[in-house]
């Protein structure tokens, strides 16, 4: 089993690079100015770019399980790992964020290395999740003998923990879509109208657009999960 890097992280994740990146190198090697904010823009955008970037590399990571390895690679192939499955050690789960939290997985292995899986990045979260308490729970479990019909039993604290990250990402989804609505629309408008368009107006029909679309399908997605989530914890009470 390996797990995936979600569509709607790439088009969040990847942009904001881009854009970061393409402000202070048009600032900088261009004649475009803001007259004496110049400096202050470029040293933000250098900040948020490297900011990024490294989220880019602590988050973006894939997870592969066989019968015997666990295999963790990067976007930067010296960063990959490999253990056997005997040697991940503990599992466990919290928040991450201030406003808004996102479901952590930390596996922590016999070198005491601990790796974190976000559930706002990685696709097929729950899958591995599911094989991983497998794999944890009993000597002599493998991912070759699970059964189809295995389900993890959730405590009622844990529903709820789900339950309250799912409100946030849905609070967070309609956020970013409406932000991302607001900017395309407005630059669609200057197009079909035949109004002089920016390179910034046309990269946000060119980026912004398609990302609208992601996000209205991952909002959807959410509310079928909190109907799920919602009927667990009513069944579980």
């Amino acid at each position: 089993m390996r797990s995936t890097i979600k569509l709607s992280a790439i088009l969040i994740y990847f942009p904001l690079l881009i854009l970061f990146v393409w402000t202070g190198c048009y600032l900088s090697f261009t004649d475009y100015s803001f007259d004496k904010y110049d400096p202050y823009i470029v040293i933000v955008c250098a900040f948020f770019s490297v900011f990024n970037f490294w989220l880019i590399i602590k988050w973006f990571k894939v997870i592969s399980i066989d019968e015997s390895t666990i295999k963790i690679k990067f976007i930067l192939p010296f960063l990959n790992k490999e253990y056997p499955v005997n040697k991940l050690v503990s599992v466990n789960y919290k928040y991450k964020g201030v406003r808004t939290s996102f479901k952590l997985i930390i596996l922590k292995f016999s070198d005491s290395k601990e790796f974190q899986f976000n559930d706002f990045v990685m696709g097929r979260f729950e899958k591995i999740e599911r094989i991983i308490v497998w794999i944890t729970s009993r000597p002599g479990n493998t991912i070759e003998n699970i059964p189809k019909d295995f389900e993890i039993k959730y405590s009622i604290e844990r529903l709820k923990f789900d339950i309250q990250i799912n409100f946030e990402k849905i609070f967070l989804s309609i956020l970013v879509f409406s932000v991302l609505l607001f900017i395309s629309i407005f630059s669609t408008i200057k197009l079909v109208t035949d109004k002089p368009m920016t390179d910034m107006e046309w990269f946000s029909i060119i980026i912004f657009a398609p990302a609208t679309i992601v996000l209205s399908y991952k909002f959807l997605e959410l509310i079928k999960k909190r109907v799920k989530l919602k009927q667990l914890l009513r069944e579980t009470e």
